[in-house]
């Protein structure tokens, strides 16, 4: 998740948040993982 952190706050620096179709796949992209983690964690 880290890695993922630091590729958001890249993405913010680099000012990738002009493009707005690479942003929404981006954050479907974590949601999607974030998502999938919680899963992995909640269930054994």
């Amino acid at each position: 998740f880290i890695c993922i952190y630091l590729h958001i706050g890249r993405g913010l620096y680099y000012g990738s948040y002009l493009y707005k179709e690479t942003w929404n796949t981006g954050i479907l992209l974590l949601l999607t993982l974030m998502a999938i983690a919680f899963v992995g964690y909640v269930l054994p």
